[in-house]
């Protein structure tokens, strides 16, 4: 198996995916500055090694919650993931799946909660608090009936960060519908629309023919 530097795949995403989408991925909120810091941070802890050790059996698994992982790492939440492959959160729940590690899927995904839970193993889910309660305690309701573990609960985003490249790109996944599966497939959020989006889909059809 050949073994890529984190740089090494940023230059891969970048050969492979369209200006447009790796940008939004690479880049962050205002100048990016806390997106800097984030990393010199990480860069400041060290792996402390500890000698005279018997490594011969190694067990890196934890538990949490009551209950026993293989590993103490689980996949964070990624939003918008349509926009980089098609197969979006549901190849990446096989893959996490296949390897033994937990996936928490987010709130903003293209496919829905319950079709990222038939391909996923352990999962749990990332909400973000809509402003409509009925709509947020429907996602709870529904993360619970689809076997999600616990809830991730992202409190720090009221409000979608100033991006000066999405801007300047004029790139904007989310006006364009994209990581609408869990909204469009909610039956409260749909009850209050005043048009059902497959009923808005099928009436632009019919303008464009």
């Amino acid at each position: 198996m050949k073994l890529y530097h984190f740089a090494d795949l940023e230059k891969k995403a970048e050969s492979i995916l369209d200006s447009h989408p790796f940008t939004y991925i690479k880049s962050g909120s205002g100048d990016e500055e806390t997106m800097g810091d984030n990393i010199a941070d990480l860069r400041k802890w060290k792996i402390r090694p500890k000698f005279l050790r018997d490594v011969s059996k190694r067990d890196l698994s934890i538990s949490l919650f009551g209950k026993n992982y293989k590993t103490p790492y689980l996949l964070a939440p990624v939003g918008n993931l349509g926009i980089v492959h098609p197969e979006a959160e549901l190849a990446v729940s096989r893959a996490a799946k296949q390897v033994g590690i937990p996936i928490i899927a987010s709130t903003v995904t293209s496919f829905s909660l319950e079709e990222i839970a038939a391909e996923a193993g352990d999962r749990w889910f990332q909400l973000y608090c809509s402003s409509d309660m009925d709509i947020t305690l429907s996602f709870i309701r529904r993360a619970e009936q689809a076997g999600y573990e616990a809830i991730v609960i992202t409190v720090d985003m009221p409000a979608l960060g100033f991006r000066v490249a999405d801007l300047t790109n004029q790139y904007a996944p989310f006006k364009l519908g994209a990581a609408s599966g869990n909204y469009f497939s909610d039956p409260v959020f749909q009850e209050k629309l005043a048009c059902s989006p497959s009923n808005q889909m099928l009436k632009r059809l019919s303008s464009t023919n």
